[in-house]
């Protein structure tokens, strides 16, 4: 009986992180992109703040993005990390400095669920300081501004 091959890539560099990206239930361009990828869309997300007007909806989306990242960095190797530690950061202050701080964007019941706090998970207690008219209706309507 011959053994079954196993693709270099299901234990090469990036594999815990592709694993946890696709449990998270992420893309296919980002689990093939792993934690790279996911830095440059956030990134993206980041820069595109300051104007963003889409709903809040696309915003729990995009901070959700924020969230995965943090639980890759936990099951990538540290080379993986160091790679995009720097590209991470300059897009976090980016983000910050472009929103305000506000209640969770969620709400505050799955806030208590998931024992998120703004200092730990920042990116769900944020919104845009100023936001475009489809977003505002809806952060107004959820009590976020």
């Amino acid at each position: 009986m011959a053994k079954k091959r196993v693709a270099h890539e299901d234990h090469g560099p990036g594999e815990g992180v592709r694993r946890y990206l696709k449990s998270r239930g992420v893309a296919a361009d980002l689990i093939d992109g792993g934690l790279d990828a996911a830095v440059d869309r956030w990134d993206a997300i980041a820069r595109s703040a300051r104007d963003y007007d889409f709903t809040l909806d696309d915003w729990l989306n995009d901070m959700d993005l924020r969230d995965i990242i943090e639980g890759a960095l936990a099951v990538a190797d540290e080379p993986e990390r160091q790679a995009v530690l720097q590209r991470l950061l300059n897009a976090d202050e980016r983000l910050k400095k472009a929103t305000v701080e506000t209640g969770s964007i969620w709400g505050d019941a799955m806030a208590d669920a998931a024992s998120w706090d703004p200092s730990r998970t920042w990116w769900y207690f944020r919104r845009p300081a100023n936001p475009g008219e489809m977003i505002k209706e809806d952060l107004d309507a959820a009590g976020l501004l």
